[in-house]
């Protein structure tokens, strides 16, 4: 089973890691998964400046929220496990424009981007994470 989260960026909607940006991350490592991020989804430079500043406010929030050690810990998990990938929307297709988002694969499937973590990556991190913001 895929995780996704969405984040509104710009005029795009972009599946990203809305919850594990931030803490544990250089500058650096932000710019690249931001970059990650909206270029598999097709994005532009507008969504990576948003996806930045969410990125940025949710450091905030976390160490504000006392949730920093948890949230480094996701986030380190998470860094080293996204992947761009595509998944099977369940449209049937003839070409792109039959799907309202992705496009039409060779078997007539419409199939989207998605930035995501496998099965189970990371379940335990990212359970830690939540248990730590619901106290």
């Amino acid at each position: 089973m895929r995780r996704w989260y969405k984040i509104v960026g710009g005029s795009a909607a972009l599946l990203l890691p809305a919850l594990v940006l931030g803490a544990g991350c250089s500058g650096s490592d932000l710019q690249t998964l931001c970059d990650e991020a909206v270029s598999c989804h097709d994005g532009n430079d507008q969504d990576v400046e948003a996806c930045l500043v969410v990125a940025r406010r949710e450091e905030e929030l976390q160490v504000e929220l006392g949730c920093g050690a948890e949230h480094d810990a996701y986030t380190a998990c998470f860094v080293d496990r996204v992947k761009c990938s595509t998944s099977l929307t369940g449209s049937d297709c003839q070409t792109d424009a039959d799907c309202s988002v992705g496009t039409c694969n060779s078997a007539n499937k419409c199939e989207r981007p998605t930035f995501a973590l496998e099965d189970d990556d990371c379940e335990a991190e990212r359970n830690a994470f939540e248990r730590c913001g619901k106290l």
